[in-house]
């Protein structure tokens, strides 16, 4: 579990972002020299170097990364950085660059998006279905016809599948324009399982 104490925000300014909500990498960012941004209501923050373990998430709708960074302290704190261009991510694999500002600082952040897919084996099961089906009903009064009705059951029913997974890694840098010293770096990965069926059987009532 990741224990949320300091937050680091990258908000940046687009709407072309084509990741799905609420991705979650998870990895370090390593600070290699003491870096200031600034935080809610104009605060100034420093990182100093070192390595943090680092969640990262993106928030499409609001054009917001956000980084849970576990450190030794107990803080929770806001960065921005804001994009002075529009810019689209690789939705598997490929390269971006960022120009971004950050409490007056300027910065390059050049990156990369990678992905491995795999398959697991396929895997026959049986599992819990609902079906329909026509029974006679002859519960009117005496004299009435019976009539056939539609009654919804519970069951079972056999099945195959298997999984498909992809591995997405992100890594970024934070370089210092003209100089382009880099100032720190973002490694991270996240992991998506996709059922996939390939065979449905009939779906059977349960015995009582």
């Amino acid at each position: 579990m990741i224990t949320c104490r300091t937050r680091l925000i990258l908000i940046v300014l687009s709407s072309l972002f084509i990741w799905g909500c609420g991705e979650a990498f998870i990895g370090r960012l390593t600070v290699h020299h003491a870096i200031e941004f600034a935080g809610k209501e104009d605060e100034k923050i420093t990182l100093s170097p070192g390595t943090y373990e680092t969640a990262l998430r993106f928030n499409k709708s609001a054009s917001v990364f956000e980084l849970e960074i576990t450190d030794a302290g107990e803080n929770t704190r806001s960065l921005n950085l804001n994009a002075s261009e529009n810019i689209r991510l690789p939705e598997t694999s490929g390269s971006f660059s960022v120009d971004a500002v950050g409490a007056g600082q300027s910065y390059k952040i050049p990156g990369t998006v990678s992905s491995e897919f795999s398959k697991t084996d396929s895997v026959h099961d049986f599992e819990f279905c609902t079906g329909q089906r026509t029974i006679t009903d002859c519960s009117g009064p005496p004299g009435a016809r019976c009539r056939q009705v539609w009654r919804t059951f519970k069951g079972n029913q056999s099945v195959k599948y298997h999984f498909d997974n992809q591995a997405k890694s992100l890594s970024f840098d934070l370089l210092e324009p003209g100089t382009g010293r880099n100032l720190a770096g973002y490694r991270g990965e996240t992991e998506r399982l996709y059922k996939i069926y390939t065979y449905r059987g009939e779906c059977i009532p349960e015995l009582f």
